[in-house]
């Protein structure tokens, strides 16, 4: 519905402009069989509102290309496995709510977690399987944590934004976020063992700059740091924090995104982890299934529609442009008939004329353009929001100026036929009409 009351709006902006324009261009003609000396006064002031309603739709027409841009490539980024930070495309999430059916402590929810994944990792053709609390490319991070720790250059107690992911130690092998410094979780890591932390790069430099953060305590987690793994991407919404892991032995959760990989291309049955989950409990509820990296089918469905319905509105109102510098070319040249005629009298030469006609589109394409460019610039941290992908994944620079090339050869070219039929005004004809006026 949104999208339809979007497009009709879009389209009737479109008509209503494409009638200005209309009516633009029969006034012109009347204007180019009338006397030349009202013409000649009325030549620039008479065309100036559409000259500043074509340079304002360009402007429109940009931003709303670049904001279609930045959705259609956030939906690509969600699924580019590398800017999410995993190496793993056959990774199949299946989330399983702890809470509904029973309540269970700590050690005995552990046990339920282990058991699952213990079952997951004996369906045929599972090379893989983990735990986790939240999973790279989801929507938004769901768990976070803000801690006091001593800034690593000022050693001022500060507050520290970070995010939380509890997992079982398996889970960096199966998504393929590497361990780049210390170790993974194990079994030193159980439920009345000292508290274990991993960090991310980011978590890392964050709390330690350049020290070496492993057997290092955070102290606003009371837990030991035993590894650094790779960045990911967790939260595709703007929530970019970095991330601690917790065991998921240490710590309660309410459900876990159980994950399993499969051999060579092949990934596991999403109906077969399901019944599985089944099978070890039927008590629990079990939510969709996906992919990890790729959004979940109505995330992705909705931003299709975002980025069509943006693309349509831009479209249209970018024909509708093309028309009113159209209409505005040819209202403007029509008013200065006789002036071109007696330029031409006089051996001017008709690229002349023509460039004199171009010269006034291009100036008003101009200053759309500069409008649009500068709304783009300042709007970058809300397009990359809206983009709804991983940081980066709004239109470049070199996307946003090819854009802008696009649009002033199509304004170029939507004035070239009043350029022309300037260029073939008769002197004879205009001022012997003019004389008998």
């Amino acid at each position: 519905m949104g999208a339809a009351i979007t497009i009709a709006a879009a389209g009737s902006v479109a008509a209503a402009g494409a009638a200005i324009a209309w009516t633009a261009e029969r006034a012109a003609g009347g204007a180019a069989s009338g006397t030349g000396a009202p013409a000649a006064r009325g030549a620039t002031g008479a065309s100036l509102p559409l000259r500043i309603g074509a340079a304002a739709q360009i402007a429109v027409a940009v931003v709303l290309a670049h904001a279609g841009a930045a959705v259609y490539g956030g939906i690509k980024a969600m699924a580019d496995i590398e800017a999410l930070g995993i190496a793993d495309d056959r990774v199949l999430s299946t989330f399983v709510d702890l809470r509904r059916n029973r309540g269970l402590e700590r050690p005995a929810q552990t046990e339920e977690v282990m058991r699952l994944v213990s079952a997951a990792e004996r369906i045929p053709g599972v090379t893989g399987a983990a735990g986790s609390l939240g999973i790279p490319g989801e929507p938004m991070l769901r768990g976070g944590a803000d801690i006091l720790h001593d800034h690593p250059i000022t050693g001022e107690r500060v507050n520290m934004r970070l995010g939380y992911v509890p997992v079982t130690g398996e889970y960096f092998a199966v998504t393929g976020i590497p361990i780049v410094a210390g170790r993974t979780f194990d079994n030193r890591d159980g439920d009345g063992a000292e508290w274990a932390t991993i960090l991310s790069e980011s978590a890392a430099r964050m709390l330690y700059a350049d020290q070496d953060p492993i057997d290092r305590m955070v102290y606003g987690l009371g837990a030991r740091v035993v590894g650094v793994a790779r960045d990911a991407t967790y939260s595709t919404t703007g929530d970019q924090r970095p991330i601690v892991y917790r065991p998921i032995t240490q710590v309660p959760v309410p459900g876990i995104n159980l994950l399993v990989n499969g051999r060579g291309d092949a990934l596991p049955n999403a109906a077969t982890v399901v019944e599985t989950i089944r099978r070890a409990n039927p008590d629990l509820a079990v939510e969709e299934s996906t992919i990890v990296g790729a959004p979940p089918p109505a995330v992705a469905a909705e931003r299709r529609a975002r980025a069509w319905t943006i693309g349509a509105a831009a479209l249209l109102i970018l024909l509708q442009t093309v028309v009113t510098l159209y209409g505005a070319a040819a209202y403007a040249a029509a008013r200065r008939t006789r002036e071109y005629a007696l330029k031409i009298a006089i051996g001017a030469a008709r690229s002349r004329i023509a460039f004199d006609v171009l010269r006034s589109s291009l100036i008003d394409t101009a200053a759309g353009l500069a409008i649009a460019t500068a709304v783009v610039v300042a709007a970058a941290r809300h397009l990359e929001t809206l983009a709804g992908g991983p940081t980066g994944a709004a239109p470049t620079a070199a996307v946003h100026a090819a854009a802008l090339v696009g649009v002033a050869a199509l304004a170029l070219a939507a004035a070239l036929r009043p350029a022309l039929r300037a260029t073939r005004v008769d002197p004879a004809t205009v001022l012997t009409d003019d004389a008998g006026a």
